[in-house]
Formats: structure tokens, sequence, C-alpha cells
């Protein structure tokens, strides 16, 4: 599991004004800007700019994850799918009320739909559980539970590690210092927006 934090100015719009994404990949944490962002490099380099597509009537962010990997970052770095007519990739559209399962490894079309972490039995009640009584879905605080058997990693050149997933208050970056995640802790901080923003970005003059 990847995660991905957008970094939303308010200013009296419905949706605001995007200013930064930080994503995951491989335990580490990677910044990325609109070309008209305030944010700049700080104690960490900003990593690339964003890149956008519109659907649905509005403005989208464009994000691209490892088809082996997982590793999250903005389209197109780190992956090899720049949606030629040759290349095998699948492409998602938000938002839909049913999330599809794609029909190929080169599906352009998909819908998917967000789900809550906080909903009634979702990941972060769960955590909850788990600091109490052992789980069936959680190894340890923001870790999923996980092994090296069956078919892991099989046709990738990937090694597979036991209990390596992170949640997203689980994330951290592995080498930027003792830094706080810059995802949300508590259900308060996520649900109202107060998570903590720092790691790689400082707000430029």
């Amino acid at each position: 599991m990847e995660i991905s934090l957008f970094i939303i100015r308010k200013n009296g719009t419905r949706f605001g004004t995007l200013e930064g994404v930080i994503t995951a990949a491989h335990g580490h944490f990677y910044s990325f800007v609109p070309a008209s962002s305030p944010l700049e490099s700080g104690h960490e380099n900003v990593d690339g700019t964003l890149r956008f597509t519109r659907t649905g009537g509005l403005r989208r962010a464009m994000t691209a994850q490892e088809a082996k990997g997982h590793g999250l970052k903005a389209f197109p770095i780190g992956v090899k799918f720049h949606k030629r007519s040759n290349d095998d990739g699948i492409i998602y559209y938000p938002p839909s009320t049913a999330g599809e399962v794609p029909s190929s490894g080169n599906d352009r079309n998909v819908k998917y739909r967000l789900e809550s972490l906080f909903e009634t039995g979702g990941l972060w009640s769960r955590q909850l559980q788990q600091l109490h009584a052992n789980t069936r879905t959680l190894a340890k605080w923001g870790t999923l539970r996980g092994n090296e058997k069956g078919t892991c990693g099989k046709g990738a050149t990937v090694t597979c590690i036991s209990d390596a997933a992170k949640t997203p208050w689980g994330s951290d970056d592995e080498d930027d210092g003792p830094l706080v995640s810059p995802i949300p802790t508590n259900r308060v901080a996520a649900g109202e927006g107060r998570g903590p923003v720092a790691g790689g970005f400082s707000a430029g003059e």
C-alpha cells in the first residue's frame, strides 16, 4: 500500500487550489507541485512538476503507480507507461459510485470508487482493535499483516518481505531524519484536514 497527500489551499471556491502532492514509494516520500505553486524545496527537494488532465469537467492531477512494485509518484515519473498505443497500462478515472475491474492489463478507461478508512469495520477501526488484541489485518501499529508465501512476487523481480505494507498513518521516510510523518495520525486530524503537512516543502515568499 502506497499513499498520497494532496495539499489544498482554501480560497473560497468549492475545491480550493492544489499546491502540492506528497507521495510514497518504497520507504521514501516524493514531492510534486503544479507550475504555479508557492511551495518550494525545503528539508527535501521538490521532485517534479505535476501534470494535469481534464475529465468530468474538472482539471485533475495525474499520478502513476508501478505495475509490480506499487511505488506512487506523479505521472509519468517512475513508470514505463506513457499512454502510447504500444504501451500496456491501466488508466483509472473518478468519480464513480461503483468501482470497476480492469478488463485486461491494458484497459484505458476504468472507473474507481473511494472508500473511507473510517467507515464501520474499516482499516482505522481494525487498527484500534489491534491495540487490545492481535488482528488478522494488522501486524502492529501502522503495518498490515502479510507474508512471503504462496505466489508473492511471482513474475516480478522483487523481494517479498513479511509485514511490509504500511497504512497512511504508518508511513514514514526512511532517511529524512526524525520528522513526523506528514500523514494525519488520528481521525480528527484526517477528517478536518489538520494533519501536519511538513517534510519536503517550504512556503515561498
